[in-house]
């Protein structure tokens, strides 16, 4: 039996470790999916047939884990640092973000070359999102549903994330549908259904994210998500995950190093397709990225149906009715500079008149939701050639870019070339005086 003084001691402590715990609580709050329902995604150890995929999963928008699918990829096994080092361009310029929790507002990303992230990733704040180089996309199988011939022109873009973990992403959604394939480390996924948008605050409707901090969640400000359920899914090495089409999804990485792989494919062209002519294919005939042609960003604006679900979001998350100057910065997210801006605004305004039906210089989620199929059409025509003028644009900033990075090599040589010479210039003027020495020493002898 411990003595009186130390029981007393003992209760004090306990009192004094749960008051800290409370402290603790009170000022971090509650992460997110905390509270409420929590359900759980179906889980298969092997991807279904194609057919059976998209018919159950797909179509339906219902989430899907696929656990070890990723084991068969080369990537899997070869991914090392020592193998990325050998196997990419050093010089490539990849995409980092300079912190772990994603910060869309105030986050700052920049180019490195991929050499340099490798060197520094692991002491620093930093995450790679970067397209999957071409050399590394034949160690990538594509996932096997989506190699159905039926799809070929629904795969959009595929992206690389790395970091050395701990990071964090915003609550947000995705205007595709999405499967992440984890190959080194691990993730804790929350899903939120998409049936509950009316719920859930998109208060940052340019980039689709809702401004909740998702480690201390205020309930206060965002009082829907005490009113939703959430699913819950980790992630293991070699586990892939299906993420619907606008579902909530916020997404963790243990403390170790991380790589994963995802892809995205167009939900409404998915739609159109007859899955039962999808047939099996072998394992060991599964095709790798790199004998894909994937569709790319550029034609987004094709699904009418993708348009009018973002309109209808941003329209529904807007407190009242929507002025212009509130609407152009809220439908998307115009570029930094002055060019950009300009094509942006300007298709904000011609899209503006068309959604505003009864003149009023206003609008709002019901005025939107009335709109007749032929002024989607008309909008979908006016995103068309926005389209065209920001493929341009983009070209035109790529190559600008391009002669900027060739000129800053230029510059470097050069500047090497100097420090050389002048290394050389010093060692010879040194050398000369060892010999001017040596000469002086000799003649005193």
């Amino acid at each position: 039996m411990l003595p009186s003084c130390l029981l007393l001691l003992n209760t004090c402590c306990h009192q004094v470790l749960l008051l800290t715990i409370i402290i603790v609580y009170a000022t971090t709050g509650e992460l997110l999916g905390q509270r409420g329902p929590n359900l759980t995604v179906t889980d298969v150890n092997d991807w279904p047939r194609a057919s059976e995929f998209f018919n159950n999963f797909g179509l339906p928008s219902k989430p899907l884990v696929a656990r070890g699918v990723g084991v068969k990829s080369p990537a899997f096994r070869l991914w090392t640092d020592e193998y990325l080092r050998q196997h990419v361009d050093n010089e490539m310029i990849v995409t980092v973000e300079r912190e772990k929790k994603e910060d869309r507002e105030n986050g700052i990303a920049e180019g490195l070359t991929f050499d340099e992230f490798l060197s520094r990733y692991q002491e620093e704040q930093m995450y790679m999102v970067q397209d999957i180089p071409e050399t590394l996309k034949k160690d990538v199988i594509v996932p096997a549903p989506l190699q159905c011939h039926v799809m070929s022109d629904s795969i959009a873009i595929s992206l690389m994330w790395f970091s050395s973990g701990g990071t964090s992403s915003v609550l947000h959604i995705d205007s595709m549908d999405n499967i992440n394939c984890v190959l080194s480390g691990h993730k804790h996924v929350v899903l939120i259904d998409r049936k509950y948008s009316n719920k859930v605050s998109l208060d940052h409707p340019s980039e689709n994210y809702c401004g909740v901090d998702v480690d201390s969640v205020d309930f206060d400000k965002y009082a829907g998500l005490l009113e939703v359920e959430y699913y819950h899914v980790d992630l293991h090495p070699g586990d892939c995950l299906f993420i619907p089409y606008r579902w909530f999804h916020q997404v963790r990485s243990s403390q170790e190093r991380n790589i994963a792989v995802n892809v995205w494919w167009k939900h409404y062209t998915m739609q159109k397709q007859n899955f039962s002519q999808c047939l099996d294919i072998p394992p060991e005939e599964l095709q790798t990225f790199d004998k894909f042609t994937l569709a790319g960003m550029d034609n987004t604006f094709d699904e009418l149906d993708l348009i009018r679900d973002h309109v209808l979001s941003v329209t529904r998350n807007y407190d009242g009715p929507m002025e212009y100057e509130d609407f152009k910065v809220s439908i998307f997210k115009p570029p930094p500079d002055e060019t950009g801006r300009e094509i942006f605004f300007t298709m904000s305004e011609e899209l503006f008149l068309h959604l505003d039906d009864n003149y009023d210089d206003i609008i709002d989620f019901e005025e939107v939701s009335s709109l007749e199929e032929n002024v989607w059409q008309e909008i979908s025509v006016i995103l068309g050639e926005f389209t065209i003028k920001v493929q341009e644009y983009e070209r035109i900033r790529s190559e600008e870019e391009i002669r900027s990075e060739e000129e800053w090599k230029e510059h470097e040589n050069i500047k090497n070339e100097f420090e050389e010479d002048e290394h050389k210039q010093d060692e010879s003027i040194l050398f000369e005086e060892q010999a001017k020495e040596h000469e002086k020493i000799k003649d005193e002898l």
